[in-house]
């Protein structure tokens, strides 16, 4: 598949602050390259998008280091609303989590001085595919830093609090 994507672009000059828009991918062999397009689009209308790997129920994780982590025993779809399927929902947005605390880190101090005092942190949505787009519904719940999101074939995967306490914009496809 042809991408636009290239390693260490510089970022466009023509603002001092770009929101972001984070994305996760689905279970099953998915991962953070699955809807490159959606990304490529978000970018070209001036978002920073940021596809997140969810280690071990991504189809491969491969680290700046080059080593690999496949998918683990279970990286499988979740049928049920269950302990299991709630672990994988939560350990989701935990990764969320530690994503928007790693681009404040970046935003502060770049190694590679492209993203420094370019992210703005203050506007960042979160989409997802699949069951991303499920845990998309969760991280409006448990994380105050995402301002709204988008839920793409996500499993109605909603929680009691989904109807009591979401006070963000939501889109659900």
């Amino acid at each position: 598949i042809k991408t636009h994507a290239l390693s260490d672009a510089p970022i466009a000059t023509d603002s001092q602050r770009f929101p972001v828009v984070l994305f996760s991918h689905g279970p099953l062999g998915a991962n953070r390259s699955q809807s490159i397009f959606q990304l490529e689009a978000l970018a070209s209308a001036g978002f920073v998008a940021i596809a997140i790997d969810h280690t071990g129920y991504a189809s491969t994780t491969i680290f700046p280091d080059g080593h690999a982590v496949p998918a683990g025993p279970d990286a499988t779809w979740p049928v049920f609303v269950d302990e299991r399927s709630t672990a994988m929902l939560n350990t989701w947005v935990e990764d969320v989590g530690f994503v928007l605390d790693r681009l404040k880190d970046l935003d502060a101090g770049d190694p590679k001085h492209i993203l420094t005092a370019r992210l703005d942190l203050t506007r960042v949505g979160y989409v997802g595919a699949s069951f991303g787009g499920s845990v998309v519904v969760q991280a409006l719940l448990d994380e105050p830093r995402i301002k709204a999101g988008v839920a793409e074939d996500g499993k109605p995967y909603f929680s009691p609090r989904t109807l009591t306490d979401l006070r963000r914009p939501l889109m659900y496809l």
